[in-house]
């Protein structure tokens, strides 16, 4: 069935009454290095035989890095996944191609680099540390991306948000794709660096190129289908349509909504649609409500106990934006409790759940995230 007839369908079952149009987009700050079948750390999980793609070469464009962050750990899964990447590449006398789980022609950079990905499979976090590093410092892009997983993730190191940011700026250099994807989202929506819209596009813009998720999650951001929106549903339909005509299904499912939601009608010759309504207990107004969580966390960081109660109670309550809501509840309550604020001490108690579900996935990742606050809070 072409795309067409199956979006097509989709509205028709939706305007007879079905849920399909209201299929509801991932959270706005989802972690940006997550992928489709993650595994717990530690999990022994065979990663996929890479693919080969015949592509036509192509140059990257890059954009100046940038090394800004926030001291605050952004909380996120601890799951890691088989990395997928996907990157058109040429070395001036080979043909450019695309590899799914590798960049580039093979080389002594990509065997480290298998090597350091198979004994990671195995449970030897340190050795894959090692062997990363030294495929990265060899130029290989798809290393850096995974050490910046690692230290965002806290997986085999303490969480280390400056130097996962360092880590895909490197990756970035070297024109990485899913480094512009995941730095792009970072400064899109303010996640461990300065919020800068303008430049997180730039990078989405490059990363759209060729990646498909950087397609699907672009168009989500410009489809006002997920926080921040950016309000361009001509630019949003065509991501997703290009994305689903090289068969991604939820980019289909996705596409149909924003369809939908505007009456039916193609994007040029309609006035933009309201944002697609969220099943969570969101404020009133989404901008207002990302404006009012900074301007909380803002005071929080500078020592104000009681905006580190507020701002823990409303990620509780789902009226701030978060990756984690119960984990990032209660590393802020942890935190402000353990200045001696006592209505955020009493709070631990009934969540005490999203303490031991972290301990066990992560060990020592919630008790990093609240002496981080801590010290920057008391500073």
């Amino acid at each position: 069935m072409s795309l067409q007839r199956t979006i097509q369908a989709i509205l028709m079952l939706g305007l007879s009454g079905c849920s399909v149009v209201d299929y509801q987009a991932p959270p706005a700050s989802v972690n940006p290095f997550d992928e489709a079948g993650d595994v717990q750390p530690g999990s022994a999980q065979k990663k996929p035989v890479p693919r080969v793609i015949p592509k036509s070469p192509a140059s990257i464009a890059l954009l100046p890095e940038r090394d800004e962050y926030v001291a605050t750990p952004i909380p996120v899964p601890t799951n890691t996944s088989p990395l997928i990447t996907t990157q058109v590449v040429s070395n001036g006398s080979e043909p450019g191609y695309v590899i799914e789980g590798r960049t580039g022609p093979r080389n002594q950079a990509d065997e480290i680099y298998d090597e350091g990905m198979r004994v990671g499979a195995s449970g030897d976090t340190e050795a894959e540390i090692g062997l990363l590093e030294q495929s990265g410092a060899m130029g290989n892009g798809d290393a850096l991306y995974e050490l910046a997983k690692m230290y965002q993730r806290g997986i085999g190191v303490p969480v280390n948000v400056p130097e996962s940011i360092t880590y895909l700026n490197r990756a970035q250099r070297l024109g990485h794709v899913e480094s512009n994807r995941v730095l792009g989202t970072l400064y899109l929506t303010g996640q461990g660096v300065t919020k800068d819209v303008e430049y997180g596009k730039s990078l989405l813009d490059l990363a759209s190129e060729t990646s498909i998720r950087a397609m699907r999650e672009y168009g989500q951001y410009l489809g006002n289908l997920r926080q921040p929106y950016l309000n361009d549903a001509v630019k949003a339909e065509a991501l997703l349509k290009r994305a689903a005509d090289q068969g991604d299904g939820e980019s289909a499912k996705l596409l149909s909504t924003l369809i939908a939601k505007q009456g039916g009608l193609p994007a040029a010759n309609r006035p933009f649609a309201e944002p697609v309504a969220s099943t969570s207990k969101a404020a009133p107004g989404a901008v207002e409500a990302e404006t009012s969580a900074e301007a909380v966390k803002s005071r929080a960081l500078s020592g104000d106990l009681e905006a580190a109660y507020q701002y823990g109670l409303n990620v509780q309550l789902r009226k701030f934006p978060s990756v984690e809501p119960e984990f990032d509840s209660y590393c802020w309550y942890g935190a402000a409790a353990n200045l001696g604020n006592a209505k955020a001490k009493a709070e631990l108690g009934p969540i005490a759940g999203a303490k031991q579900l972290a301990d066990r996935q992560s060990p020592g990742r919630m008790d990093n995230c609240i002496a981080s606050l801590v010290d920057v809070m008391k500073h």
